[in-house]
């Protein structure tokens, strides 16, 4: 698998939470070959899209200050083709699984609660793997919202 060159930490604070934007993510491919291309909307929102294929990636690096379990809010943006995909969130300690829903355009994400992910202290990667893609084509990736567990939800 390749993967390309690894940014700096975002840093996680258990008590406020983190915004993994797409653009800051690195890409890796099963063949290789990296497609996946960053959109940028005229409202100044990003998305990452392209990921076509079982085990495209995207990881961001992640400063966590405390140990602890967040809250995974997902971002996305589905045709109906998009719609469907299926896609693991993991970290060294633990995953979860889910899949893509339908939203009007690519260009126009919603979020949702997709699960509980467990972080260990220390910089450590957080990765979306694309697990399935049925239809062909996986949805536009618009962020990744870590969120203490039993805090407050972070405004989208």
């Amino acid at each position: 698998m390749r993967l390309a060159a690894a940014r700096r930490p975002i840093e996680c604070d258990p008590a406020g939470g983190v915004f993994l934007p797409p653009d800051e993510a690195s890409v890796a491919t099963r063949n290789g070959i990296i497609i996946p291309k960053v959109n940028r909307f005229p409202d100044g929102r990003v998305s990452m899209g392209s990921l076509h294929h079982v085990d495209d990636v995207l990881i961001w690096r992640v400063a966590v200050l405390e140990a602890g379990a967040f809250d995974v809010h997902l971002a996305v943006g589905s045709i109906a083709r998009q719609a469907g995909a299926a896609f693991v969130v993991s970290s060294p300690v633990a995953s979860l699984e889910g899949r893509t829903w339908l939203t009007e355009h690519y260009s126009k994400p919603t979020r949702r609660a997709v699960g509980r992910l467990r972080l260990p202290a220390g910089t450590c990667e957080v990765s979306l793997r694309v697990t399935a893609v049925p239809n062909g084509s996986f949805s536009d990736i618009h962020g990744i919202w870590l969120v203490p567990a039993g805090g407050c939800a972070a405004a989208s």
